[in-house]
């Protein structure tokens, strides 16, 4: 009798590119979004930039994109790619988790979670902003679980600010 194991992910991350997430927003946020999104792709431009100076690392990103088509991201939101990944890995489920903001870390073309509600928020957030990015993002995960839910569980993101 052959043994078999199920692998299931405790430590997947999930997010969407920006233009998903509008649509997920309350509309009195949808102009504030669309500024912070311009935003943040003015300040990856700026560390694209300073961090591409090198040539080697210029290839390396180029290469990157070149193997992966968006350097693996769609796998973040785009579920049929998430499956297919799941599927090379023989993972049959996982947990999500938001995604790390990765945008303002200069290497993403994933905006992160709205208004920086993700990882990224601190006692110096905008509460109002913090708590509408929360549900959009929210919102947007429970969509993308149910699009394959016997394989998905998804982490809400719950703001907490010091009182």
């Amino acid at each position: 009798m052959e043994d078999k194991y199920m692998i299931v992910s405790a430590d997947g991350h999930a997010g969407a590119p920006g233009n998903l997430y509008r649509d997920y927003l309350d509309p009195e946020f949808r102009d504030l979004f669309d500024d912070f999104v311009r935003q943040t792709r003015e300040m990856q431009n700026m560390v694209f930039a300073e961090r591409d100076n090198s040539a080697s690392r210029k290839k390396w990103r180029v290469k990157w994109y070149e193997e992966t088509g968006d350097g693996g991201e769609r796998v973040a939101y785009d579920s049929d790619r998430r499956n297919a990944a799941l599927d090379e890995d023989g993972v049959v489920a996982e947990v999500l988790f938001p995604d790390a903001d990765a945008s303002g870390l200069g290497w993403s073309e994933v905006v992160g979670a709205p208004f920086g509600s993700g990882l990224s928020s601190s006692g110096d957030s905008d509460p109002r902003l913090v708590f509408a990015g929360a549900r959009a993002h929210n919102r947007w995960l429970a969509d993308f679980c149910h699009e394959s839910p016997h394989r998905r569980a998804g982490i809400a993101l719950v703001p907490s600010f010091p009182s």
